[in-house]
């Protein structure tokens, strides 16, 4: 993975527990971590890749929601 410092930007890491790329995602999240980087892991149980179609889904909406406050706060200099 690249090199990463601190000044890396906050990041939000989802991923669907059924994904079979599940693993390369908390991977990805801890690379951040171990660089000093702010992370917020989520992993939604149950779902499987792609669990953002279809977008009346009650997972869907609910993560959806989720962004928009989490982009929300970042804007606004607030941490999510």
């Amino acid at each position: 993975m690249a090199k990463l410092d601190a000044s890396h930007p906050p990041t939000h890491v989802t991923v669907a527990a059924c994904d079979l790329l599940k693993f390369q995602g908390l991977a990805y999240a801890q690379h951040l971590r171990s660089a000093g980087v702010k992370v917020v892991e989520e992993v939604l149980p149950g779902v499987p890749h792609g669990f953002t179609f279809p977008v009346n889904a009650e997972v869907t909406k609910s993560w959806l929601a989720r962004q928009v406050d989490a982009f929300a706060a970042a804007f606004a200099g607030k941490p999510s």
